[in-house]
Parts: structure tokens; C-alpha cells; sequence
């Protein structure tokens, strides 16, 4: 996305996941803080997809009781 010119389109379903990329310094990094950063990477994917899990059984739950 840095290489954008006159326009960038960005398609998500996670309003939080964009917020945690465009804050993130763009400085290079090394080995050691780009696996740091790789591991709370993982973390905020885990709490994502947890959200996005309950959110779909609360739906189906939703939809079982009418």
C-alpha cells in the first residue's frame, strides 16, 4: 500500500485490525522486534476470530428461535 499514487481501496471486516496496521511505525525492523510483532499479530487474530465465532453462533442462535 505504500507504493499508491493517486488512490488505495482497502476492503476488511475488522475496523480494529486496519486501526492496529496504519499505527504501526513503518521504521525497519529487526528480526527480533518483527517476530514480537508477529506474535501479538497472532494474538489479535485469535481474538478476532473469537469475536467473529460468537458473534456467528449468537446469529444462528438468534435465528433458531424464531
Amino acid at each position: 500500500m505504500s507504493r499508491a499514487r493517486w488512490a488505495m481501496l482497502s476492503f476488511t471486516d475488522s475496523k480494529v485490525a486496519v486501526r492496529e496496521v496504519v499505527a504501526r511505525p513503518s521504521k525497519r525492523l529487526s528480526s527480533w522486534e518483527f517476530l514480537e510483532g508477529a506474535e501479538k499479530d497472532r494474538a489479535l487474530k485469535a481474538e478476532l476470530d473469537s469475536q467473529r465465532a460468537k458473534a456467528q453462533k449468537e446469529q444462528q442462535e438468534s435465528i433458531n428461535e424464531r
